[in-house]
C-alpha cells in the first residue's frame, strides 16, 4: 500500500493506492486554517492501523505553503516509518491517477528516508513593510 498527498492547491489529496496505481480510498477535501491536522486526520482514518510501504507526494507546481505542507508531512512520515517517499512534480492538469503511476516506479530507486525537496515554479514574492 502507497500513500499519495497532493496539498499543491486550495482542495488537498490524500489517497491509498496499490503497487499498480488503482486507489484504494481517498480523501478529498477543501483547505482551511489548521489544514495540517485535517490532513494527518485523513492519513489516520484511510490508514487505520496499518502503515504504507511508501509515500509520493506531489512537489509542485503551486502554492508556496501548500507545497512545504505536503513535503513536511511526507519527509516527517517518511522518517518516523523508516519507509521510502518521492516526489512528483505536478503537470497542469494532472490527475491524482497519472501521478501516482509515475511516482511508483521511483520508489524502488530511491532510499529508505531520503528526503523529498519542494519544487517551486517561481522565486518567492516576499514584501517587508
Amino acid at each position: 500500500m502507497i500513500l499519495f498527498l497532493d496539498t499543491t492547491t486550495d482542495m488537498l489529496c490524500v489517497a491509498l493506492c496499490s503497487h499498480k496505481g488503482r486507489i484504494l480510498r481517498r480523501k478529498i477535501f477543501e483547505r482551511k486554517e489548521q489544514g495540517g491536522n485535517k490532513t494527518f486526520r485523513a492519513i489516520v482514518a484511510l490508514l487505520g492501523k496499518n502503515e504504507p510501504e511508501g509515500i509520493i507526494v506531489a512537489t509542485g507546481a503551486g502554492r508556496f505553503s501548500g507545497i512545504r505542507h505536503g513535503v513536511t508531512i511526507a519527509n516527517t512520515l517518511s522518517f518516523a516509518w523508516g519507509i521510502r517517499a518521492v516526489g512528483i512534480k505536478k503537470n497542469l492538469d494532472e490527475d491524482t491517477t497519472t501521478m501516482i503511476i509515475r511516482g511508483i516506479p521511483l520508489l524502488a530507486r530511491v532510499r529508505p528516508m531520503t528526503f523529498v525537496l519542494p519544487s517551486y515554479d517561481r522565486e518567492p514574492s516576499i514584501t517587508v513593510s
